[in-house]
């Protein structure tokens, strides 16, 4: 059983557009769900965005302003996924 949830790590992934390999990168993010929700539709239950969301670029665009991070993005070589991991006592 897990203990109690500490926080919530969020990471934009970079993943090789030609396989399905391993993540290339990863830019660690933070934000609260209501602040993308409004262009990152969240999947049933899903309001922490735990699962994996591929980014398009206008969303990547917008988590990128909100973040403030600073990342080129590259659309014809990597695919960005959100993700988002607990991190539990």
């Amino acid at each position: 059983m897990l203990g109690k949830l500490i926080r919530i790590e969020r990471h934009i992934e970079l993943y090789d557009t030609n396989d399905s390999g391993p993540v290339l990168e990863a830019y660690e993010i933070e934000f609260s769900p209501i602040e993308v929700s409004d262009f990152i539709e969240y999947r049933d239950d899903d309001v922490n965005y735990y699962d994996g969301y591929v980014l398009d670029e206008q969303q990547l665009g917008k988590i990128l302003e909100l973040t403030k991070t600073e990342l080129t993005p590259d659309f014809t070589k990597f695919r960005y996924v959100l993700t988002a991991t607990g991190i539990y006592e």
